[in-house]
């Protein structure tokens, strides 16, 4: 049984109009991007490791890149 494919659609068409709505309310709020950023605000890097140093970056069997997981893991669950 379930949901038919009619019902689906007609949601997805639903939540797709709902967003637009909401981003043109925000565009009118917000005319344009902000000159500073908070200190508070996430911020992204990037960074490029040198092909001959992934190995030291991943560790033997991965070991480094599980314990950075569980230690962002733990960090985020707790915020």
């Amino acid at each position: 049984m379930g949901l038919s494919a009619e019902i689906i659609e007609k949601t997805f068409k639903q939540a797709k109009e709902a967003r637009l709505h909401i981003l043109d309310i925000m565009n009118a709020t917000i005319i344009k991007s902000r000159s500073n950023l908070s200190p508070y605000a996430p911020r992204v890097y990037k960074l490029t490791i040198p092909i001959d140093k992934i190995g030291a970056v991943i560790g033997p069997g991965g070991k480094n890149i599980r314990i950075d997981y569980r230690i962002n893991q733990d960090y985020y669950r707790y915020r």
